[in-house]
């Protein structure tokens, strides 16, 4: 569907056009990421952040949609804000978790469990309070032994019963790793299934590995994906921890700088365009080109429909749409591939520029603020507000 004509987009309540960084707040995190307003898109207000201390050295900030809780990168450790204190998450065995070089962390909460990822790293935030891997790492090298008439392959368990992608592992003992359990599958001698000794269990990881770390997380389908490169991952259904690396995979041609779903379809953006993939069946997906323009490097956010002008709610039940910052500035993009095309001439920034971009709710008004991570020009480091309309609270 190519791009909607400019829509002109005007701010309310003597909303000043000209932001600068120092609208967020001294005493705040100085780059607020990935913050969640709602995964039904209800929008109401949000409660603001407490203030804490050392925020220049803060990022990732966000909130739980469910619970409440507050996580964020602080001194390069994933932290949970206590108070007005940020305290470091551990894992089991005692040990602080690093997330290292600044980069943006993403997060997903699903049944009690937060999965997160800076596209090096990644793990799940349990019940338990404490960070355990994501899926079961198996770093078996296969050993072939050709005499061996059986096949055999080895998986690890942890202590959820989260197994490892399978291996061929035909001869040997295989090696022990602290936390997890080998299991040997075998071939029946009949069929194509392979079954754990004396249980009549079947291997059902053949051919997965382990979910890779990635930036960006969304759900599509009952499916959890991320961006590695110019390809999007997702995994097996409603199994959080593994993907079939031959067939699980989106190709969008060139590397993606931006993914996020809306309620019926997935924007994925390359320097050059901007991709919409119709459906939530990842086996069925229908991929159009929208917009003849990348979004920003991480220039995306959700922003509720009440929030936005009567003129650009173009789509009847919708509960959210997604700013997203392009070169030239602000777009709008809603259900259906519907892009709001942006206000030409607001802004100028060079189209390899990344930025930190968010959604801050402000006594009763939403704003977007983008803030770019590298000096590049003083009009460049302006932040940009949205044209949203106050929300009654």
């Amino acid at each position: 569907m190519a791009e909607s004509a400019e829509a002109v987009l005007s701010f309310s309540a003597g909303e000043d056009h000209v932001s600068h960084e120092t609208r967020i707040p001294e005493g705040f995190a100085r780059r607020v990421v990935n913050w969640d307003l709602d995964d039904t898109g209800v929008a109401h207000q949000r409660p603001s952040l407490d203030a804490f201390s050392g925020a220049s050295d803060c990022h990732s900030v966000w909130r739980n949609p469910v619970t409440g809780e507050t996580l964020a990168v602080y001194g390069e450790r994933l932290s949970r804000l206590s108070g007005s204190t940020l305290l470091p998450v551990q894992t089991l065995l005692g040990q602080d978790v690093w997330l290292y070089d600044g980069r943006r962390v993403y997060y997903f909460a699903r049944n009690g469990v937060t999965y997160f990822t800076n596209g090096v790293a990644h793990g799940t935030l349990r019940p338990d309070g404490f960070v355990h891997t994501w899926g079961v790492p198996n770093p078996v090298t296969p050993v072939r032994d050709t005499s061996q008439g059986i096949v055999r392959y080895l998986t690890y368990e942890d202590t959820n019963g989260q197994e490892s992608g399978a291996v061929r592992f035909d001869a040997g003992v295989p090696p022990q790793r602290v936390g997890l359990v080998p299991r040997l599958f075998w071939s029946d001698g009949e069929t194509t299934k392979y079954r754990l000794n004396g249980t009549g269990r079947e291997l059902r990881t053949q051919s997965l590995v382990q979910f890779p770390p990635g930036r960006f997380l969304e759900e599509i389908g009952g499916r959890l994906a991320t961006v590695r490169g110019s390809k999007v991952y997702y995994t097996s259904p409603l199994n959080y921890g593994l993907i079939d690396p031959r067939y699980n995979f989106i190709d969008a041609g060139s590397q993606i700088t931006a993914m996020i779903t809306v309620e019926d379809g997935t924007y994925v953006s390359t320097k050059h365009e901007l991709l919409f993939y119709s459906g939530t069946d990842v086996d069925e997906l229908r991929r159009e080109s929208v917009l003849g323009k990348g979004i920003l490097p991480g220039a995306v956010c959700r922003v509720p429909v009440t929030a936005l002008s009567p003129e650009v709610r173009t789509n009847e039940g919708q509960r959210y749409a997604v700013a997203a910052l392009t070169e030239d500035g602000i777009a709008l993009l809603m259900n259906r591939g519907n892009v709001i095309a942006p206000t030409g001439g607001r802004l100028k920034l060079p189209p390899n520029t990344e930025v930190r971009m968010d959604l801050v709710e402000r006594d009763g008004y939403y704003q977007v603020v983008a803030v770019p991570t590298q000096p590049i020009s003083a009009a460049s480091m302006a932040a940009i507000d949205s044209p949203v309309e106050p929300i009654e609270v």
